[in-house]
């Protein structure tokens, strides 16, 4: 039904010289009369449809030189009508609430009068109706308002989640039992309000808010890079204040990726460090194709031309093989150090001896002579029978950049850990949702760093 038109129960009722509760409506006190207008046909059958507990759909219509002269309801249990070809319309199966009912309204255009009679009504039904507490979650009338929409997208633009909206409608609604429609149902509604926007691509939108961004901060640094068929495969966005943080507290660089922050599942990733008052700051973020050595290279290079090719003296990752490669390529210099959390817990997983674990856990965290570290080493390696283990051999290899022995007198401001990437991928993942496109996921991450940032400084 047409917003701009909305009618009472009982002035459609009146007009029909209905005067019964609708329970008890017959098919004779319908059949037959006349309304001027179709709207109003439409109106009446969804309120006597909702008052007796079914919902409605259009079922079918015919137009003469483009103007309707009959439109029929159904009740949404009845099987979808057949197509030229005999075959039923019907995208996915409806075992339950497809039930072939035969109740329907149909209104003809009749002249000269220029009225719509009604032709058919039929209120016979084959399965059982919902009862009032029940017939709101009725599909048919599960609304999203054009004020709920704006609502929800006004908040999903400041970071907060569509379910989490959906709590607060219920809150002021009196509870979910009186919610006008579902979260399903808002989901479909902010979809299909996005396909409507009138916007090139996606990747363009994304990239003309940075722009917008780029001209109101005359430090902010953008880059991207887009693959063989023209799409954003990497792009690297740092603001000004990531980039003056970057020259006084850049000696110590943290990186680390997340997933489900975008509907592409692009890595996003975020440089972070650690300024004087142990806060963490944050040196950049960037959308990546894969976590492979294309991807972090690009990063890498990108990463030295945003800050002026200045290098810090010692980066804090995971044991990513790839992203391991690239340093060494583009930052040949620099101390590597792998993250102790995922030291600890790969050896809990591949060893599982307590012995071992105590030992292993000693000789990340405490310093000891190069000869007493590989004896301490040794010793438990075979007292623990785990000479042939895979795990150890290879973690012995890389000692150099996750045991004190080997990185004593490196400056890495008490970040041993990417605990401090992972806390920040877990802060945004609140307010990022896994369906966002591009250009939601650029508006929304700006405003939850803008928030970052401000929470920061009142400390």
């Amino acid at each position: 039904m047409n917003d701009e038109h909305t009618y009472e129960w009982e002035t459609i009722t009146a007009e029909l010289n209905i005067i019964k509760p609708v329970n008890e409506i017959e098919i004779q006190d319908v059949l037959g009369k006349s309304l001027d207008k179709l709207e109003k046909w439409e109106a009446f059958y969804e309120m006597y449809a909702k008052r007796m507990g079914f919902g409605t759909r259009k079922d079918d219509v015919r137009r003469s030189h483009g103007v309707i002269v009959m439109r029929r309801w159904v009740c949404c249990s009845r099987v979808r009508k057949k197509s030229h070809h005999g075959h039923t319309k019907k995208k996915r199966p409806h075992d339950v609430t497809r039930t072939g009912c035969q109740a329907a309204m149909r209104i003809l255009l009749t002249q000269p009068s220029n009225t719509w009679k009604c032709k058919e009504f039929s209120t016979m039904h084959n399965h059982e109706l919902a009862s009032s507490s029940e017939v709101q979650f009725l599909r048919s009338y599960r609304v999203v308002s054009n004020g709920l929409l704006a609502q929800v997208r006004s908040m999903n633009s400041v970071g907060i989640k569509t379910a989490n909206i959906m709590s607060h409608v219920a809150l002021q609604s009196g509870g979910y039992e009186k919610m006008p429609c579902q979260l399903r149902d808002v989901y479909n509604r902010v979809a299909g309000a996005k396909r409507e926007e009138k916007i090139e691509t996606d990747s363009e939108g994304a990239l003309g808010f940075l722009d917008c961004l780029a001209e109101k901060d005359p430090n902010f640094f953008v880059v991207y890079q887009v693959d063989d068929e023209n799409r954003l495969a990497n792009l690297l966005r740092a603001d000004g204040n990531s980039r003056v943080d970057y020259v006084a507290f850049g000696d110590v660089l943290g990186f680390d990726t997340t997933y489900m922050t975008n509907e592409y599942n692009k890595p996003l990733t975020v440089l972070i460090g650690v300024n004087h008052h142990f806060n963490t700051c944050i040196f950049g973020f960037a959308l990546l194709l894969h976590e492979k050595l294309p991807s972090y290279s690009w990063l890498l290079q990108k990463f030295l031309e945003c800050h002026g090719d200045k290098k810090p003296s010692v980066v804090v990752t995971d044991q990513d093989a790839a992203m391991k490669q690239a340093i060494v390529e583009h930052m040949p210099d620099v101390t590597h150090r792998l993250c102790a959390w995922h030291f600890n817990t790969n050896a809990s997983k591949k060893v599982k001896d307590p012995i071992f674990l105590k030992t292993f856990k000693d000789l990340m965290y405490n310093y000891y002579e190069e000869e007493e570290f590989e004896a301490r080493w040794l010793d438990v390696i075979q007292t623990q029978q785990l000479p042939y283990n895979e795990w150890c051999q290879t973690t012995f290899e890389s000692r150099q950049q996750w045991a004190e022995t080997y990185l004593r007198g490196s400056f890495v401001a008490g970040m041993r850990t990417t605990q401090r990437c992972e806390s920040i991928n877990s802060a945004l993942k609140k307010f990022l949702e896994k369906n966002y496109c591009l250009r939601e996921f650029v508006t929304t991450r700006d405003m939850t760093s803008l928030k970052a940032r401000t929470q920061r400084d009142r400390k």
